[in-house]
Protein backbone atom coordinates (compact mmCIF):
# COMPACT_ATOMS: atom_id res chain seq x y z
CA UNK A 1 0.00 0.00 0.00
CA UNK A 2 2.72 2.39 0.78
CA UNK A 3 4.55 1.81 -2.36
CA UNK A 4 1.54 2.22 -4.27
CA UNK A 5 1.18 5.45 -2.33
CA UNK A 6 4.56 6.61 -3.63
CA UNK A 7 4.12 5.77 -6.75
CA UNK A 8 0.53 7.34 -7.05
CA UNK A 9 2.42 11.04 -5.45
CA UNK A 10 5.13 10.48 -8.35
CA UNK A 11 2.99 10.29 -10.98
CA UNK A 12 0.92 13.10 -9.49
CA UNK A 13 4.49 15.50 -9.49
CA UNK A 14 5.05 14.49 -12.67
CA UNK A 15 1.53 15.85 -14.11
CA UNK A 16 2.03 19.16 -12.16
CA UNK A 17 5.19 19.67 -13.58
CA UNK A 18 3.41 18.68 -17.07
CA UNK A 19 0.54 21.01 -16.71
CA UNK A 20 3.24 24.10 -15.33
CA UNK A 21 4.02 24.25 -19.08
CA UNK A 22 0.92 23.21 -20.74
CA UNK A 23 0.68 26.99 -21.88
CA UNK A 24 2.95 26.09 -24.35
CA UNK A 25 1.28 24.25 -27.55
CA UNK A 26 2.40 20.97 -28.17
CA UNK A 27 4.29 20.89 -31.58
CA UNK A 28 1.66 17.41 -32.64
CA UNK A 29 -0.81 20.09 -32.47
CA UNK A 30 0.49 22.25 -35.22
CA UNK A 31 0.29 22.52 -38.96
CA UNK A 32 2.54 20.23 -40.62
CA UNK A 33 5.70 22.25 -41.96
CA UNK A 34 6.01 24.27 -38.86
CA UNK A 35 9.93 25.52 -38.40
CA UNK A 36 11.39 25.27 -35.23
CA UNK A 37 14.59 25.71 -33.60
CA UNK A 38 16.94 25.25 -30.46
CA UNK A 39 13.11 23.39 -29.02
CA UNK A 40 9.90 22.40 -28.99
CA UNK A 41 7.07 21.37 -26.70
CA UNK A 42 5.21 17.70 -26.84
CA UNK A 43 2.29 17.16 -24.07
CA UNK A 44 3.79 19.63 -22.31
CA UNK A 45 7.55 18.01 -21.94
CA UNK A 46 10.76 20.28 -23.54
CA UNK A 47 12.83 18.30 -25.68
CA UNK A 48 15.87 20.21 -26.57
CA UNK A 49 17.08 20.15 -30.70
CA UNK A 50 20.08 20.09 -32.39
CA UNK A 51 21.86 23.45 -33.41
CA UNK A 52 19.84 25.39 -37.03
CA UNK A 53 16.19 24.82 -38.01
CA UNK A 54 13.83 22.14 -37.88
CA UNK A 55 10.47 21.38 -40.10
CA UNK A 56 7.92 19.28 -38.50
CA UNK A 57 6.74 16.85 -41.16
CA UNK A 58 4.94 13.93 -39.91
CA UNK A 59 2.67 13.14 -36.58
CA UNK A 60 1.18 9.65 -35.15
CA UNK A 61 -0.90 8.45 -32.14
CA UNK A 62 -1.08 4.95 -31.60
CA UNK A 63 -1.59 2.54 -28.68
CA UNK A 64 1.12 1.73 -26.08
CA UNK A 65 2.40 -1.23 -26.69
CA UNK A 66 4.77 -1.64 -23.32
CA UNK A 67 2.26 -1.22 -21.01
CA UNK A 68 0.93 -3.97 -18.65
CA UNK A 69 -1.85 -4.93 -16.41
CA UNK A 70 -5.24 -5.99 -17.25
CA UNK A 71 -6.76 -3.64 -14.77
CA UNK A 72 -6.17 -1.17 -17.29
CA UNK A 73 -9.69 0.37 -18.14
CA UNK A 74 -8.51 3.23 -20.55
CA UNK A 75 -5.91 2.22 -23.13
CA UNK A 76 -2.47 3.67 -22.97
CA UNK A 77 -1.99 6.26 -26.47
CA UNK A 78 1.43 7.53 -27.59
CA UNK A 79 1.90 10.60 -29.73
CA UNK A 80 5.08 10.89 -31.79
CA UNK A 81 6.38 13.42 -34.13
CA UNK A 82 8.89 13.61 -36.58
CA UNK A 83 10.84 16.51 -37.13
CA UNK A 84 13.53 17.10 -40.12
CA UNK A 85 16.90 19.19 -40.91
CA UNK A 86 17.74 19.40 -44.66
CA UNK A 87 20.03 21.33 -46.49
CA UNK A 88 20.00 21.68 -49.70
CA UNK A 89 19.19 17.97 -51.18
CA UNK A 90 20.81 16.28 -48.55
CA UNK A 91 19.43 14.91 -45.29
CA UNK A 92 21.23 16.20 -42.18
CA UNK A 93 19.53 15.21 -38.99
CA UNK A 94 16.22 13.52 -37.90
CA UNK A 95 14.31 14.03 -34.80
CA UNK A 96 11.31 11.54 -33.56
CA UNK A 97 10.12 12.38 -30.06
CA UNK A 98 6.74 10.30 -28.28
CA UNK A 99 5.08 10.67 -25.17
CA UNK A 100 1.83 9.40 -23.48
CA UNK A 101 -0.79 11.53 -25.25
CA UNK A 102 -3.25 12.68 -21.95
CA UNK A 103 -0.97 13.41 -19.41
CA UNK A 104 -3.89 12.56 -16.77
CA UNK A 105 -4.20 8.98 -17.44
CA UNK A 106 0.07 7.89 -16.46
CA UNK A 107 -0.82 5.39 -13.72
CA UNK A 108 0.78 2.37 -16.23
CA UNK A 109 3.60 -0.38 -15.84
CA UNK A 110 6.38 -0.73 -18.67
CA UNK A 111 7.84 -3.84 -19.50
CA UNK A 112 10.46 -2.05 -21.96
CA UNK A 113 13.81 -2.68 -21.42
CA UNK A 114 15.64 0.47 -23.78
CA UNK A 115 18.63 -0.14 -22.34
CA UNK A 116 18.60 -4.29 -23.12
CA UNK A 117 20.89 -4.11 -26.04
CA UNK A 118 24.61 -4.27 -25.32
CA UNK A 119 26.10 -4.49 -28.88
CA UNK A 120 26.16 -0.50 -29.38
CA UNK A 121 28.41 2.43 -30.02
CA UNK A 122 27.98 3.65 -26.45
CA UNK A 123 25.19 3.09 -23.38
CA UNK A 124 23.98 4.90 -20.47
CA UNK A 125 21.94 3.04 -18.28
CA UNK A 126 21.08 5.34 -15.34
CA UNK A 127 17.88 3.18 -14.37
CA UNK A 128 16.66 3.16 -11.10
CA UNK A 129 14.15 0.56 -11.20
CA UNK A 130 13.45 -2.14 -14.73
CA UNK A 131 9.50 -0.77 -14.44
CA UNK A 132 9.11 2.10 -12.76
CA UNK A 133 11.78 4.37 -13.59
CA UNK A 134 14.47 3.93 -16.42
CA UNK A 135 16.87 6.33 -17.77
CA UNK A 136 18.58 4.99 -21.33
CA UNK A 137 20.59 6.78 -23.33
CA UNK A 138 21.94 4.39 -26.59
CA UNK A 139 24.04 5.56 -29.20
CA UNK A 140 24.60 2.94 -32.55
CA UNK A 141 24.59 3.05 -36.18
CA UNK A 142 21.96 2.39 -38.64
CA UNK A 143 22.85 1.35 -42.22
CA UNK A 144 20.53 2.39 -45.64
CA UNK A 145 17.78 3.99 -44.04
CA UNK A 146 15.03 4.62 -46.60
CA UNK A 147 15.93 2.27 -49.26
CA UNK A 148 12.08 1.53 -49.21
CA UNK A 149 9.36 2.84 -47.77
CA UNK A 150 9.31 1.61 -43.76
CA UNK A 151 6.80 1.04 -41.44
CA UNK A 152 4.99 3.48 -39.13
CA UNK A 153 5.57 7.14 -38.65
CA UNK A 154 8.72 6.63 -41.02
CA UNK A 155 6.89 6.18 -43.90
CA UNK A 156 5.18 9.81 -43.55
CA UNK A 157 8.69 10.68 -43.43
CA UNK A 158 9.83 8.98 -46.16
CA UNK A 159 7.35 10.09 -48.69
CA UNK A 160 7.91 13.62 -47.17
CA UNK A 161 11.35 13.48 -48.26
CA UNK A 162 10.58 11.94 -51.52
CA UNK A 163 8.01 15.10 -52.45
CA UNK A 164 10.82 17.65 -51.72
CA UNK A 165 13.47 16.00 -53.71
CA UNK A 166 15.93 14.83 -50.65
CA UNK A 167 18.59 12.34 -51.77
CA UNK A 168 17.78 8.82 -50.38
CA UNK A 169 18.32 6.34 -49.58
CA UNK A 170 21.23 7.40 -46.61
CA UNK A 171 24.19 4.93 -45.90
CA UNK A 172 24.34 5.36 -42.80
CA UNK A 173 22.98 7.46 -39.77
CA UNK A 174 24.60 8.02 -36.05
CA UNK A 175 21.47 7.23 -33.93
CA UNK A 176 21.01 8.77 -30.70
CA UNK A 177 18.24 7.22 -28.48
CA UNK A 178 16.74 8.28 -24.75
CA UNK A 179 14.16 6.54 -23.11
CA UNK A 180 12.99 7.71 -19.91
CA UNK A 181 10.22 6.19 -17.93
CA UNK A 182 9.14 7.62 -14.35
CA UNK A 183 6.12 5.61 -13.08
CA UNK A 184 3.45 6.14 -15.59
CA UNK A 185 4.75 8.52 -17.93
CA UNK A 186 6.92 7.99 -20.85
CA UNK A 187 9.16 10.23 -23.55
CA UNK A 188 11.46 8.93 -25.86
CA UNK A 189 13.45 10.44 -28.08
CA UNK A 190 15.29 9.49 -31.08
CA UNK A 191 17.71 12.00 -32.80
CA UNK A 192 19.79 10.84 -35.92
CA UNK A 193 22.85 12.57 -37.70
CA UNK A 194 23.83 11.78 -41.09
CA UNK A 195 27.54 11.84 -40.85
CA UNK A 196 28.16 12.39 -44.78
CA UNK A 197 25.98 16.21 -44.33
CA UNK A 198 28.71 17.05 -41.56
CA UNK A 199 31.80 16.28 -43.88
CA UNK A 200 32.99 12.87 -42.56
CA UNK A 201 33.67 10.67 -45.70
CA UNK A 202 31.12 7.62 -44.60
CA UNK A 203 32.88 4.72 -45.77
CA UNK A 204 31.47 1.34 -46.69
CA UNK A 205 28.25 0.36 -45.45
CA UNK A 206 27.07 -2.77 -46.85
CA UNK A 207 25.41 -3.81 -43.94
CA UNK A 208 25.11 -3.14 -39.93
CA UNK A 209 27.21 -5.62 -39.02
CA UNK A 210 30.00 -4.83 -42.10
CA UNK A 211 29.46 -0.97 -41.78
CA UNK A 212 32.90 1.39 -41.41
CA UNK A 213 30.85 2.75 -38.66
CA UNK A 214 30.65 -0.05 -36.42
CA UNK A 215 32.67 -0.33 -33.39
CA UNK A 216 35.56 -2.75 -34.84
CA UNK A 217 36.06 -0.99 -37.26
CA UNK A 218 35.80 2.40 -36.17
CA UNK A 219 38.57 3.36 -34.02
CA UNK A 220 40.60 2.59 -37.21
CA UNK A 221 39.49 6.21 -38.40
CA UNK A 222 40.05 9.46 -35.99
CA UNK A 223 37.72 11.77 -37.92
CA UNK A 224 34.63 8.75 -37.40
CA UNK A 225 35.46 8.10 -33.90
CA UNK A 226 35.53 12.11 -33.21
CA UNK A 227 32.28 12.57 -35.03
CA UNK A 228 30.47 9.74 -32.98
CA UNK A 229 31.93 10.99 -29.58
CA UNK A 230 30.30 14.03 -30.49
CA UNK A 231 26.96 12.17 -30.74
CA UNK A 232 27.46 10.35 -27.89
CA UNK A 233 28.28 14.10 -25.94
CA UNK A 234 24.68 15.43 -27.32
CA UNK A 235 23.17 11.91 -26.14
CA UNK A 236 24.15 12.88 -22.37
CA UNK A 237 22.99 16.11 -22.47
CA UNK A 238 19.95 15.34 -23.99
CA UNK A 239 19.01 12.39 -21.15
CA UNK A 240 19.88 15.06 -18.44
CA UNK A 241 17.77 17.36 -19.73
CA UNK A 242 14.78 14.75 -20.08
CA UNK A 243 15.63 13.33 -16.98
CA UNK A 244 15.08 17.08 -15.86
CA UNK A 245 11.64 17.53 -17.67
CA UNK A 246 9.97 14.20 -15.66
CA UNK A 247 11.41 15.61 -12.57
CA UNK A 248 9.89 19.44 -12.64
CA UNK A 249 13.02 21.04 -12.98
CA UNK A 250 12.74 21.83 -16.74
CA UNK A 251 10.05 24.43 -16.08
CA UNK A 252 12.65 25.77 -14.05
CA UNK A 253 15.73 25.66 -16.11
CA UNK A 254 17.26 28.39 -17.85
CA UNK A 255 18.26 27.36 -21.43
CA UNK A 256 21.48 26.05 -21.91
CA UNK A 257 22.80 25.41 -25.62
CA UNK A 258 23.69 21.60 -25.94
CA UNK A 259 26.96 20.55 -27.48
CA UNK A 260 28.37 20.92 -31.33
CA UNK A 261 28.33 18.00 -33.43
CA UNK A 262 32.23 17.84 -34.65
CA UNK A 263 32.29 18.48 -38.63
CA UNK A 264 34.86 16.36 -40.23
CA UNK A 265 37.43 17.98 -42.74
CA UNK A 266 37.02 17.71 -46.48
CA UNK A 267 36.00 14.09 -47.70
CA UNK A 268 38.72 11.67 -49.00
CA UNK A 269 36.88 10.74 -52.71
Amino acid sequence: MIKTAALATMAAIGIAASCARAQETSLHLMPRGTVVKDKFTLVGKTVPLPEGEFVFAATSVSDASHVRGEWIRQRVQLVTVYLAQIEGDVLRAEVLATTVLDPSFTYSKWYDEPCSRSDTLFRQDLSKNTEYQQNCLVVNHVTNIYTREPPGIYADAFRWLQERGVRLPVDVVIQASVTRIEVGEWLATVHRFNPAAFGCDVGRNPSWATSAWHRAALAKDAERTGFVESVVEWGKFLQARLDGEMHGRGARAAPVPGPSLQRCSAKSG
